[in-house]
């Protein structure tokens, strides 16, 4: 299965004063669009390391071949928009859900369980396309955790933006060792279903 977000988040996925305060940068406006940069760039790696996924915005599934039942590991998926097919004469068929296809989105991934599986196009690729909605839908509802993860890894990049050598090529990113431990504590991957 191949993942493509389709619709990039709006805005941050924390505010970028609560963020500001953390570093204790408040008045210093000409940093915001930096500091922006960083929070979008700590939401990419959490969601990388733990398949938690802060921010909402759309993604698409591809499929090549139709399995029984479908596991999305990405968390929280909020809504399963559409699952399309290419049928045996290469058109685009939309599936009904509660007659195609049941979906559970408790848990830690969302579950799909498709009831009928039509005939596919003679393509080897992509066949299968699952449009979903992932992400939380409100800063609110993210975990403290998550939160504290993202000022902590934010923190780090603002303060060693300075830290690279002219004409050295890094190859190690480090981690600091809070930031290692609170994803230890959210990581997703380890779990099956």
């Amino acid at each position: 299965m191949r993942v493509i977000r389709t619709q990039k988040p709006s805005g941050t996925a924390v505010p970028l004063q609560i963020v500001k305060e953390h570093l204790r940068v408040n008045g210093y406006d000409e940093e915001n669009g930096l500091i922006e940069t960083y929070i979008n760039a700590a939401v990419d790696f959490i969601a990388q390391e733990t398949w938690r996924y802060v921010q909402s915005a759309s993604y698409t599934a591809y499929l090549d071949k139709w399995q029984t039942d479908l596991v999305i590991k990405r968390n929280p998926i909020t809504e399963i928009t559409s699952i399309k097919y290419y049928d045996i004469d290469g058109n685009l068929q939309t599936m009904v859900e509660d007659t195609d296809y049941y979906v559970s989105l408790n848990g830690n991934f969302a579950r799909i369980h498709f009831e009928n599986t039509p005939s596919l196009r003679d393509n080897p690729y992509d066949n299968i396309e699952v449009a979903f909605k992932c992400g939380y839908l409100d800063y609110y509802k993210v975990d403290d955790s998550i939160l504290q993860l993202v000022n902590i890894l934010v923190a780090d990049f603002f303060n060693t933006r300075n830290s690279m050598t002219l004409g050295v090529n890094v190859h190690e990113v480090v981690i600091p060792n809070s930031a290692r431990a609170i994803i230890r504590n959210i990581t997703l991957r380890d779990f099956a279903q």
